[in-house]
């Protein structure tokens, strides 16, 4: 509004009715407003503003009216917002002559900027935590209406005309859409600004980053959030933003969205972060070699390196540098954005993997694809930095941050000394808080507990965020693994793979290095996904095989699948290398740690982990074990059965007549195979990732042969005494008779010694039923069994005393006769005790053995010996085969060999009297079988031989005057007999002849 000579008494006559009637002015105030340019006062056009003066401003006029215009700027019509923009252009020209400053701003001007030859408001600006307030309300408004109108700061908008022209035209005008605009394609890094327009952008983002009242977004968005938070804050310094961010939960959403935009905009400068690049100044430039003081002066942006070389060297900064950075650390955990660097770098990644995903959760989301071939490697490297952070700092992590935070203070506090494994007292940013919620995990809150597993499983993928190792195994790790793959090295990019290389030199290891990978062991036993490499290779597996199992039992399911015929090569290798790993390290193995936790205490205590020495001590003490750890203990010798590489103690006890006798050579790593060394004496070039029970087979052959050492030769002794509990020990043994086990002896107990007597009881009874190589395995195992009393599981547990009464000097001087010794004094053992019993029961099978396979029988094999030789040197063992041929060449073998048979027939009936009834009882409904075909056949086969199958003992009777049994069996033919014979005595054979399944029984014509 423009006033001419002839109406500026009316003009002024109604400024002063009006101010008079609006606000109480004083003479000097009112004199003062006469003396500003009346060219300036009121709108620039009263037409185009009329709405909009009386919606936002009601009757104020002049300054007050400017000032109202200013503040709602942004809410005007865009026909006002011209008209303003005109009248405002010529403010802006020389702020010296704005109303609102004059009026405001005077004594700040004269006491801080009477020589500042520029932009006032610049000045002022730069004093803002030094000027009054009136002033710097009024100074905040300025800047917010040039950041609003990009027109009205003529540096900006002349130095981005062709910006703004390429990237923003059509826009709204005097919204704050252009600038906005501007510094979206600033952040932006396929887009290139002019250099001029990008520095004079990167110093406004400074400044606002120093005021955040002079922020459009800030000011309107954020009013009652900084009169609740932030009411007693000396504006200036960032301290604004402070101040909003440290309440960032709590302020509404819109200012929080606010604050947010400015974030982004920081996130390339460490300039515009004032309390960080101050405190990091000297360690910005010598560690990164950063010089923040030129960039500053340059108006350059460092694009997010300075903040990504801080990270990278995160315990080598100053205490007031780290602590600037980790309070970046903890705004940078709300959205990827904020790291810049890796938003830079995975943000093809983000378009292709995380599309859809809201900002919030595209980091978790890039974590979980970790394994993904489609990852770029340029990202994978950004995403392991990221979790090496959070591994060194908890609260870098949002998961933990949020989920923890009540844990963190309760186990973690600054003043509670945090030491690790080896006493090292640890110190925040060197993985403090994440050792102490480690060593408190189980009283962690559930949700606690919950993001600390996330948290590991993704610190599982890189070495990198493993502290502990790092400090630990730094020469390990270059020494194994951070080599090239051609020297045997391993690709670090490959999650998981430097971690499992290092496991797989664990024999190799530095003490102290061993001992940061045994910790790690435990860890990852919690979680299956600890393993990453495992996790990774078996993916197809454990959803087949294992989907509905716990994280924590997904372990053990994938190795009761070892075999199956859907499990792929690939897990199947890595499987065998958790095997030897679990036989290494018992706390590898959770089920046993768990199920062993009171027995570990008891008896193993003392005893040093690693090498299968704990294995070996609670092995050691079996009989005294707890139930649960016994079975979880015998589970775990199954798993080892097949490969010497997972039987630690029997491999060191016995690698020198392995590699002598055997010509085995051991793997040096838990990656490794036992290879069969050559001829030539060098190792074979191929060797299988386990040697399926050939190393155990060939010591035993050796034990047999008395060519052991001693360790060696008490180590597999004790080995096959756990055999013959458990037929999944013996992997030849359980392999070939697996489908006679799911068919008679599914149900029975393992570990008992049960099952392998079930199937020593059908190949006796019914050998067919029984395949031919399992018959094979078990007839060498009746005579391995039969060479000491002790490997006689049932003999062991049972007949112990009654050893030590009655057969103590066998035991001493030959134990392949204890048993034998056992059965010529079975009348003295009693009769009264389950014990006792068990002991009677187990001799009675044991005869039963021997008469079944002459081999099992010692005495019988010592002393017919050369007779075999003679006469039998073409019969096939087993089944009674040898015994029979022995039995038709009887009037020409040697007298001991003659004695040594009588005894056998002789303590197999002693022992068959004296056994408890439900032994005999089995073969009732046989028996009687048995005799319904001898009262069949009686009439057509005077004289004749006739064969009757009785399960258990056979026999050749050669008496003429009848049919004669002794004993148990003899009433229970006697019995049958007389539905035929009424009267009668009969004579029970006094020879036996064995054959595979008759015994023969001959009656004279006349009955």
């Amino acid at each position: 509004m423009i006033f001419s000579g002839k109406n500026i008494l009316l003009t002024l006559a109604i400024v002063a009715c009006v101010s008079s009637s609006v606000e109480s002015v004083t003479v000097e105030q009112f004199t003062q407003n006469i003396s500003i340019n009346v060219t300036v006062i009121g709108a620039a056009n009263k037409d185009a503003c009329k709405d909009d003066h009386k919606k936002f401003c009601g009757p104020k006029i002049g300054v007050a009216l400017d000032a109202c215009m200013k503040e709602h700027y942004k809410e005007l019509s865009q026909g006002c917002i011209d008209a303003e923009f005109q009248h405002f252009k010529k403010e802006s020209k020389d702020e010296r002559q704005n109303p609102l400053i004059q009026k405001h701003c005077a004594a700040d001007i004269t006491r801080f900027c009477a020589k500042y030859p520029g932009d006032i408001i610049s000045c002022l600006g730069g004093k803002i935590a030094l000027i009054s307030k009136a002033c710097r309300e009024k100074v905040e408004l300025e800047k917010r209406t040039r950041r609003i109108d990009l027109r009205l700061n003529g540096a900006i908008f002349g130095a981005c005309a062709t910006d703004i022209g390429k990237h923003c035209k059509n826009l709204p005008r005097g919204r704050g859409a252009v600038l906005n605009c501007l510094k979206e394609k600033q952040r932006d890094a396929n887009i290139a600004l002019d250099t001029s327009c990008q520095k004079l952008l990167t110093k406004d983002v400074r400044k606002a980053s120093k005021d955040a009242n002079a922020l459009p977004g800030i000011h309107n968005n954020c009013k009652e959030d900084l009169k609740t938070f932030c009411a007693n804050v000396k504006p200036g310094e960032g301290r604004t933003h402070k101040c909003l961010r440290d309440n960032m939960n709590k302020l509404s959403k819109s200012c929080k969205q606010a604050e947010f935009e400015h974030e982004m905009n920081e996130a390339k400068d460490i300039n515009a972060k004032t309390n960080l690049s101050k405190a990091c100044q000297a360690d910005l430039l010598n560690i990164c070699k950063i010089d923040v003081i030129k960039l500053e002066k340059e108006n350059k942006q460092d694009d997010g390196k300075a903040i990504s070389c801080l990270k990278s060297n995160l315990q080598k900064l100053s205490p007031a540098c780290k602590a600037a950075e980790f309070k970046e650390l903890k705004e940078e955990r709300k959205d990827i954005r904020l790291k810049r660097t890796l938003f830079l770098r995975c943000r093809v990644d983000l378009f292709r993997l995380c599309k859809g995903v809201p900002a919030g959760g595209k980091l978790r989301c890039l974590k979980d694809h970790l394994n993904d071939q489609k990852m770029s490697s340029q990202c994978r490297n950004e995403i392991n930095k990221d979790i090496k952070i959070s591994s060194l700092f908890a609260k870098g992590s949002k998961l933990v941050a949020t989920n923890c935070k009540g844990d963190l203070l309760k186990f973690c506090a600054p003043d509670k000394e945090i030491k690790d494994f080896n006493e090292r007292v640890l110190k925040k940013g060197g993985g403090r808080d994440n050792v102490c919620l480690m060593q408190n995990f189980k009283l962690l809150a559930a949700a606690c507990r919950k993001a600390k597993m996330q948290e590991l499983v993704d610190e599982a993928k890189t070495y990198t965020a493993k502290p502990m190792l790092l400090h630990y195994c730094q020469g390990d790790l270059t020494s194994f693994c951070l080599k090239p793959k051609r020297d045997g090295g391993v690709d670090v990019e490959e999650p998981g793979a430097v971690l499992a290389c290092l496991r797989n030199n664990l024999k190799q290891l530095s003490p102290q290095c061993k001992k940061a990978e045994l910790k790690e062991l435990i860890t990852e036993g919690k979680d299956v996904r600890l393993k990453a490499k495992l996790a990774a290779i078996c993916t197809k597996e454990l959803k087949l095989f294992c989907d509905n199992v716990k994280n924590d039992g997904k372990l053990k399911c994938l190795k009761t699948k070892f075999h199956d015929l859907q499990m792929g090569q690939a897990c199947r290798k890595q499987l065998v290398i958790e095997k030897r790993v679990a036989a290494t390290f018992l706390k590898a193995s959770p089920g046993i740690a768990k199920a062993c936790k009171n027995d570990l205490a008891k008896f193993c205590a003392s005893v040093k982990p690693g090498g299968g020495r704990t294995h070996h001590c609670l092995r050691s003490n079996m009989k005294s074990l707890s139930a649960e750890c016994k079975k979880a203990e015998f589970d775990e010798m199954a798993d080892e059965a097949e490969d010497i590489a997972a039987q630690p103690w029997l491999m060191e006890k016995c690698k020198v007549d392995l590699q002598n006798l055997c010509k085995i050579q051991l793997p040096q790593s838990l990656k490794g195979t036992a290879k069969k060394i050559p001829a030539n004496g060098e190792p074979g070039a191929v060797g299988t990732e386990q040697d399926n029970g050939k190393a155990k087979e060939c010591l035993k052959e050796k034990l047999d042969k008395k060519m052991l050492q001693p360790d060696c030769k008490q180590a597999v002794e004790e080995q096959i005494k756990f055999e013959l509990q458990d037929i999944r020990i013996n992997y030849r043994a359980f392999k070939a008779c697996k489908p006679s086990i799911e068919k008679f002896c599914k149900e029975l107990p393992k570990a008992s010694g049960e099952v392998l007597n079930c199937l020593f009881s059908k190949m006796i009874d019914t050998p067919k039923e029984i395949g031919k190589m399992c018959r094979s395995i078990l007839g060498t195992t009746m005579v391995m069994q039969s060479k000491d009393w002790k490997r006689n599981y049932r003999i062991r547990k049972s007949c112990k005393l009654h050893v030590q009464e009655l057969c103590s000097d066998k035991a001493i001087d030959d134990p392949s006769t204890v048993i034998n010794c056992l059965a010529d004094n079975i009348k003295k053992i009693p009769k009264d005790t389950p014990e006792s019993k068990n002991c009677r029961r187990g001799i009675f099978f044991a005869m039963q053995y021997q008469l079944q396979d002459g081999r099992s029988n010692m005495e019988l094999a010592k002393k017919c010996k050369a007779d075999k030789a003679k006469f039998c040197n073409d019969v096939k063992p087993g089944q009674g085969r040898t015994r029979t041929c022995l039995q038709e060449n009887f009037d020409k073998i040697s007298k001991d060999c003659k004695d040594a048979e009588f005894k056998t027939k002789k303590y197999f009936q002693e022992s068959a009297d004296q056994s408890p009834f439900d032994i005999v009882k089995m073969q009732t409904a046989k028996l009687k079988k048995l005799l319904k075909e001898v009262n069949g056949k009686l009439g057509s086969n005077v004289g004749k031989k006739v064969d009757v199958t009785t399960g258990n003992l056979k026999g050749n009777m050669k008496e003429t005057g009848g049919l004669v049994l002794k004993g148990p069996m003899a009433l229970l033919a006697l019995s049958g007999l007389c539905l035929v014979v009424m009267m009668g005595f009969y004579y029970f054979y006094t020879q036996f002849k064995r054959s595979s399944k008759s015994y023969t029984v001959v009656v004279n014509k006349g009955g």
